[in-house]
């Protein structure tokens, strides 16, 4: 799970993040598993992955700090260098 996780992330703390939040999921929802609908690595293995990409798209949602400012506030307060 977090070899997956960090494959997807490459970022170690997140993968460690989201391998604890994949077995909090096993956990909760361990009675849907079907061993009829396929075998146990692969259900494990897929919500890991539905998490990380998760985690991917909701690092991509949020605004990009540059020094501890969002990049928007950023580019505002730069000097304009046309001017004198």
């Amino acid at each position: 799970v977090y070899s997956l996780a960090l494959r997807v992330l490459g970022n170690p703390n997140d993968a460690e993040e989201v391998t604890q939040d994949v077995f909090e999921r096993v956990w909760r929802h361990a009675p849907s598993f079907d061993s009829e609908r396929g075998r146990f690595g692969t259900w494990l293995l897929s919500m890991t992955h539905h998490v990380a990409i998760d985690n991917v798209r909701k690092r991509q949602r949020r605004p990009q700090t540059v020094h501890g400012e969002t990049a928007e506030y950023a580019v505002a307060t730069m000097p304009d260098t046309r001017m004198d």
